[in-house]
């Protein structure tokens, strides 16, 4: 949708320019009258992003020409810029320069060990938890000075909408407890979306400067990010003797990456995704392929086949 702000270079909703143009794709007009001012006239041109959206990609337009009673190319048809679709979560941490904080998680195949973060913050995202829709996994976190004032509680984004306000997302709030380990399990519900979304744990003091909401600060403890990789539940039960094995070599890898299905005799559809779920290769592969990944960044990349060969999602580490 189009929107008019006249002769100030300040962005608002109050004048909207035209109808709104549906599901935007290719070339495309939006029509309306307009009194216009002298001098310069600003319009805006904005997205409403659905939550499907693939993460990653990249969002822009050019404007090919104005019709003020003539038609009018502009002088810059495409100007610099565009925007990268990403989820951006709200800031988290603490302010005292204590001792409180998180020293160990373990979830799944994950056993992250670490110091108080820089602002009582810190990244782990890079750490995936793999999940099955409805399964519960264990999860301990351990707290390295337990007081009686001190509460763990655990968010996850189930809907991928970078909050963690919705039904469900708070999935474990242990009260106030002196204790050193705090163990639970959750699964993921049946409505959660399947993908990469995120896991927020906050430690902080009840008693002291308390914050038991999934932003902003609290005067004491840590809050630390993970990330979760949402499958759909696995149904029916393998046959060892039919189960394809997949080996993935090597791993780190910095260039290129042999994947082989010694067993596979078929054709399957694999994807390579990063983190935040934007897909890096799509194609067909079927005893052994080599996929260039130079042009990839380092980080953490996830193999995933199609749902019908009922072969897991792999991991592999792409370095410098």
């Amino acid at each position: 949708q189009l929107f008019y702000t006249g002769g100030s270079n300040g962005f608002n909703t109050e004048m909207p320019f035209g109808e709104i143009y549906p599901s935007p794709n290719g070339s495309f007009i939006i029509a309306g009258d307009q009194e216009l001012v002298n001098g310069i006239n600003y319009f805006w041109l904005t997205y409403d992003i659905p939550l499907n959206a693939t993460i990653g990609n990249i969002l822009d337009a050019q404007c090919d020409s104005i019709n003020i009673g003539i038609e009018v190319i502009p002088s810059i048809t495409d100007p610099e810029g565009n925007r990268t679709i990403e989820l951006i979560y709200c800031l988290a941490g603490s302010t005292h320069l204590s001792q409180d904080h998180i020293t160990r998680v373990i979830m799944g195949g994950v056993d992250q060990s670490s110091a108080k973060g820089m602002n009582g913050y810190e990244d782990h995202t890079n750490q995936v938890i793999e999940m099955e829709v409805g399964v519960n996994v264990p999860i301990s976190v351990t707290n390295n000075a337990p007081h009686t004032g001190n509460e763990l509680r655990i968010w996850v984004d189930w809907n991928i909408d970078a909050d963690f306000e919705d039904t469900d997302e708070l999935v474990y709030a242990s009260g106030p407890l002196g204790i050193t380990t705090y163990n639970t399990s959750f699964a993921p519900p049946q409505h959660a979306r399947i993908g990469i979304t995120r896991m927020r744990i906050r430690l902080h003091d009840t008693a002291f400067g308390p914050n038991a909401t999934p932003c902003d600060v609290a005067n004491l403890g840590e809050v630390e990010d993970y990330s979760i990789l949402v499958k759909e539940t696995m149904v029916g039960i393998l046959d060892p003797d039919e189960f394809e094995t997949v080996m993935i070599h090597p791993n780190p890898a910095n260039s290129e990456l042999l994947i082989t299905i010694p067993k596979g005799n078929i054709d399957r559809q694999m994807r390579i995704l990063d983190i935040f779920g934007k897909v890096y290769f799509e194609g067909s592969i079927s005893i052994s392929t080599t996929i260039d990944i130079d042009p990839f960044a380092p980080g953490v990349y996830f193999i995933a086949f199609d749902a019908d060969s009922n072969l897991p999602v792999y991991k592999f580490i792409k370095v410098e």
